[in-house]
């Protein structure tokens, strides 16, 4: 699942898009967490492909997608999803979130440029409060601690990614 797939080109770089589920089913459009990729959504997708046009996106510089030159914030990926789904013609599409997908599904039904159907947004947040103890948590990740808690995932981006380099996309997500 999430195996194939197309690049859409989106501003300095290619962002790869997979599809799965019922082709005749209603599109749900999944965007994965930071540091994470689509294939973060084949547990759920399980459940939702019999009923459900599946659409899950690879932010620039995860799972297949380039990185490009653009800094790695909330607009530029809300920027990034505009093209991807006005190319595709999945404006009014329903949106699952995770994380940092989830805050730019969240800026994405705010900014009126996509009218999704719905948007879950799982572990996401609109603002995080200055005194927000997830502050501290957030400041003691460091590369090495991500490699050892999730190498395995490493190694997938690793053989995935057109030019991997981890480093790169920790510093550049963090």
């Amino acid at each position: 699942m999430f195996d194939t797939g197309k690049f859409v080109s989106v501003g300095d770089t290619n962002l790869f898009v997979s599809e799965a589920g019922n082709p005749k089913g209603r599109v749900i459009v999944l965007l994965h967490g930071g540091l994470q990729s689509r294939l973060d959504f084949i547990p759920l997708a399980k459940h939702l492909s019999e009923d459900y046009r599946l659409i899950a996106i690879d932010t620039r510089g995860h799972g297949r997608s380039g990185i490009g030159t653009a800094p790695l914030t909330y607009r530029q990926l809300q920027d990034d999803f505009t093209v991807v789904l006005t190319t595709m013609g999945l404006q009014k599409s329903g949106i699952i979130g995770h994380s940092d997908g989830g805050i730019v599904a969240l800026r994405l039904a705010a900014s009126r440029a996509v009218q999704p159907e719905f948007v879950i947004a799982v572990g996401a947040h609109w603002v995080l409060p200055e005194n927000d103890p997830a502050r501290q948590i957030y400041q003691t990740i460091t590369l090495e601690k991500w490699r050892a808690m999730f190498g395995s995932q490493i190694s997938v981006y690793n053989v995935e990614n057109p030019d991997p380099d981890f480093g790169k996309l920790f510093t550049a997500a963090t």
